[in-house]
């Protein structure tokens, strides 16, 4: 996957979508859609490429494995709870995968709904408990998937058809004033005792798939996607609940996504909390793994969205063809559509390109797109708007055409949905009357409601209340408010209409205007006026209208006034139809006030030092402090106040000043109180020979952020790090290591720790005769027998491990091969290793095992055996060295050596302790042996 590569450039001409309300460019469909056969790519190499190869991600994203979550009944725990954890809203981080370009994508799910309930729609009639339309319509925009689920709940035995087509038609009449042309649906759940829906949804309402009850279908999950391609449109797919093990189906999911297998698993939950649903914070538990996981953060392989996303991408891509021609450095991308359904909800797919040398650009014609290239290697996502919205009175007569042909109970309420679908109010009723002609029976209550709603005349900014019939059972304004009344507050005469569905099922709908008279408009002065205090201050508007009225009383254009302190005036005009304008005003003294305090910084325990700053003409006569944000300045009195504040965190100091002219003026500044850290740390890895030991910071802090890290290692070496963890090689012994913690607001802490540092134990391997088994030397024995092995003073060590798991000093070893031993001292390991054989059973003779070399050096750098030295004469060079630890790890190597080892590894001093020789010299022989460096 690209997601394993880096990226070059990330480059967004047209916005993909949009975090902050995730409304997907594509849904924003005008009565034409946008045609694929306009989509050109053209994607430019550093030069002519032999080979093209462009396809599309077998998933969106070019992700390996997809998680599709329903969230069945449409329940407001979709909007109130899932929705802001999945989009960062209400004080959620947010859960995302990215678009493999670089760009957040909120997870999101299906919503599968059905209508009726006991005979009354429920998201009109129990929002408390199920989504409103309004919020059906909300969700869809911002990128979730709606299934249907039948028009009634539980499913009757008779009437499935009905059920299927009822649903969209009514869908679409609901969500019509809030999404134009109303939500459309191509997936499909059938719900408890509907499995008669299944045939009429599949042939002729041309859904792309259907979930139904696990028993009746697949007994495994999740489904291995390549078995949908052929499938369509009538695959059947399980279902399980969604539960505490969310998580580690994921994981499975994961594992098994690899080698072009990419993996399904469909989960659905009705409401948390009630039997069986999990709650919700184990619901947040599982997703928050999962996004850490395999999300942006993480290996970003998912794809969490709901089934009609997935299976429209899976569709598109069956149903597109890719055209590709090469000249010179340049590969032109075109595509075929071959039937592809105009009333989907997204038209967007995925696009690798990989050709044979490097990409240097990507264009997009006719499209949305992002892109990502390394290399060679192209990943370009693009959407168009192919969603074609027929227009509503067209759509209207096809329905009404239909009734005609077929007046059944159930053609007629659907023609009748799609009337009410209409929204200009004059298609309305033109296609209602022409649907009420036709005099069914089965629409006589629909036909036969009469009422009028009164008009309103209303003062340019003022509100109109208009109230339909009291009783009804649904209402529905040309403003998309659903209540009986709705307050409007135009700005010029303005057309209002309301439709209404009585409790026996008639409807019905009115037109009413709100008529809008003009407010006086006038010039007058400054709306604020600076003068002296007690200075005779003149106010005044312009004249022309009927009435004038001041504040003071008087009537007239203007007003003389001499306030000593802040004050506020006003005039009211009124013309002669009776609508009014009040102005107001300021007149302020001025009395060149600066009102400001300063304060210090504080950490929690310590006091806060407040100094009034202020200053200015007028005589001040008290200082009052508001120190609890409870807004009541009773707190303490003074120009200085030294106050300890309860608790650390940012605290809201407000500072009122009292004058003698009566003015009163207020300073707030926001006081931060540090928190003082509680260092703590923790350390592992005690062993010398095995690398770093590694200290981590788990300091707490209540308020504020840690801005350095001071670790004192206590071998006299001490550094700075920025964030938790710091490694720090030691040689063995004891020491003190200190962690010193600051923080932004300059609060200071520490912690001290004693931490002892082992060294790897020597051993010595040794034959039955006590000869020593040196690193990487050859013990040999007769086919048949054994040779008998044993550690020196096994008394010296905490436990000795044999191959492959005896506990014991002695050993036989058997057969050829190679062999390791460990023994610990303080949890560290020695180890040795050297290799079994049959005596001149790999031809020639056994390697030479003797200390052919210098057995100890002390790199130093005073000068003296500072490097290793081999100088033995039967050793003919050039040969190679290799030198390693006692675990057995290689820490030098040279194939042609010439002295010149100072104990090193990587540049960094290695520990002083012993180490394993291995020389092989230019005739083939073989030297082993050991030396120590010594420090």
């Amino acid at each position: 996957m690209l997601k394993n590569r880096q990226v070059k450039y990330i480059k967004t001409v047209i916005p993909f979508f949009i975090y902050t309300g995730m409304i997907f460019l594509f849904l924003s469909a005008s009565l034409k859609g946008q045609s694929l056969a306009n989509v050109k790519i053209s994607v430019t190499y550093s030069s002519a490429p032999i080979s093209v190869n462009a396809k599309f991600t077998y998933l969106k994203y070019n992700k390996a494995f997809v998680l599709v979550l329903q969230a069945d009944d449409a329940t407001t725990d979709v909007y109130n709870k899932v929705y802001p954890f999945f989009a960062g809203l209400n004080g959620n981080a947010g859960l995302f995968m990215t678009d493999g370009a670089g760009n957040k994508v909120p997870f999101s799910l299906e919503i599968n709904h059905f209508t009726m309930k006991s005979g009354k729609d429920v998201h009109e009639t129990d929002t408390t408990n199920y989504l409103s339309w309004k919020k059906i319509s909300s969700l869809w925009q911002r990128g979730y998937s709606i299934d249907n689920r039948g028009f009634v709940n539980p499913a009757y035995g008779s009437g499935q058809t009905y059920q299927v087509q009822r649903n969209v038609s009514y869908t679409i009449k609901m969500t019509a004033p809030f999404t134009k042309g109303g939500i459309t649906m191509d997936t499909y759940v059938l719900p408890p005792n509907g499995e008669g829906q299944l045939v009429p949804a599949r042939d002729k309402a041309g859904y792309i798939g259907f979930f139904r009850n696990p028993s009746f279908d697949l007994t495994s999950n999740p489904i291995d996607l390549p078995t949908v391609k052929p499938l369509f449109p009538a695959r059947l797919f399980l279902r399980n609940r969604v539960s505490g093990t969310l998580f580690n189906t994921a994981q499975l999911m994961a594992l098994q996504s690899v080698n072009n297998h990419h993996m399904m698993g469909v989960y659905n939950f009705r409401k948390f909390g009630v039997s069986p649903d999990i709650s919700f914070d184990a619901f947040k538990s599982q997703m928050e793994q999962i996004a850490a996981a395999y999300g942006k953060d993480g290996k970003d392989n998912i794809w969490v969205a709901g089934d009609q996303e997935v299976f429209e991408y899976l569709l598109l891509k069956e149903k597109v063809s890719v055209l590709k021609s090469t000249l010179g450095n340049v590969t032109n991308i075109s595509f075929v559509g071959n039937q592809i359904p105009t009333n989907m909800h997204w038209y967007a797919l995925t696009l690798m390109v990989i050709g044979d040398n490097p990409i240097t650009s990507v264009k997009v014609q006719g499209a949305a797109y992002t892109d990502s290239v390394f290399g060679d290697t192209a990943l370009i996502n693009f959407s168009w708007k192919g969603r074609v919205i027929e227009p509503e009175g067209q759509r209207a007569e096809k329905y009404i055409q239909l009734a005609t042909a077929d007046s059944s109970a159930s053609n007629c309420l659907i023609a009748s949905d799609y009337v009410d679908a209409i929204q200009n109010h004059d298609t309305l009723i033109k296609y209602h009357d022409a649907l009420c002609a036709m005099n069914f029976s089965s629409l006589k209550a629909y036909c036969s409601y009469h009422f009028t709603v009164p008009a309103d005349t209303i003062c340019l900014g003022d509100t109109a209340v208009l109230k339909a019939p009291d009783g009804m059972k649904h209402y529905l304004w040309s403003t998309g408010d659903t209540t009986q009344g709705i307050r409007v507050f135009p700005k010029q005469n303005t057309q209002y209409w309301v439709k209404v569905t009585t409790q026996k099922d008639k409807s019905g709908s009115d037109t009413t205007v709100v008529f809008v008279n003009p407010v006086p408009v006038f010039d007058h002065i400054s709306d604020t006026v600076v003068t002296q205090p007690g200075a005779d201050t003149l106010l005044w508007v312009s004249g022309g209208y009927k009435d004038y009225l001041w504040n003071t009383g008087a009537v007239d254009t203007s007003v003389l006034v001499h306030p000593v302190r802040n004050t506020p005036y006003w005039v009211k005009v009124t013309g002669a139809n009776g609508c009014s304008t009040t102005q107001d005003f300021l007149v302020s003294p001025d009395y060149n006030y600066h009102i400001d305090f300063k304060y210090d910084t504080a950490c929690f325990g310590d006091s806060t030092t407040l100094i009034n700053v202020s200053t200015g003409k007028d005589s001040l006569l008290q200082v009052s402090w508001d120190l609890n944000m409870d807004g009541k300045f009773g707190d303490a009195y003074g120009d200085t106040i030294v106050y300890a504040f309860p608790k650390p965190q940012l605290w809201i100091v407000g500072m009122r000043l009292t004058f003698k002219s009566g003015n009163i003026l207020l300073k707030v500044h926001q006081v931060p109180v540090g928190g003082k850290p509680v260092v703590n740390f923790s350390f592992s890895g005690l062993c010398s020979a095995e690398g770093n030991t590694l200290f981590t910071d788990s300091t707490k802090l209540s308020f504020g952020k840690i801005t350095k890290r001071y670790w004192n290692y206590g071998d006299g070496r001490s550094e700075f790090r920025p964030n938790i963890y710091a490694y720090h090689q030691y040689y063995p012994g004891d020491y003190s290591a200190k962690l010193v913690v600051t923080t932004s607001y300059g609060c200071v802490d520490s912690l001290s720790k004693n931490l002892t540092i082992y060294g790897s134990p020597d051993i010595v391997v040794q034959r039955k005769d006590g000869s020593q088994v040196y690193y990487n030397d050859t013990v040999t024995f007769k086919r048949g027998d054994s040779a008998f092995v044993q550690i020196k003073n096994p008394s010296n060590y905490d436990s000795i491990i044999w191959p492959p798991h005896i506990l014991s000093p002695d050993y036989y070893v058997k057969a050829p091969g190679k062999y390791s031993v460990k023994a610990y001292i303080n949890v560290c390991p020695g180890t040795s290793v050297f290799y079994g054989d049959y005596i001149n059973g790999g031809g020639g003779n056994p390697p030479v095992t003797s200390a052919h070399a210098m057995p100890f050096f002390t790199p130093n750098g005073d000068g003296f055996n500072d490097e290793w030295k081999v100088n033995n004469k039967e050793i003919v060079s050039p040969f190679k060295l290799r030198i390693y630890n006692r675990t057995g790890s290689l820490v030098y190597s040279s194939n042609n050596y010439n002295n010149d080892w100072k104990g090193e590894y990587n540049g960094n001093p290695l520990p002083q302790g012993t180490y394993y020789y291995v020389i092989v010299d230019n005739t083939g022989r073989k030297f082993t042996g050991t030396l120590s460096i010594i420090r």
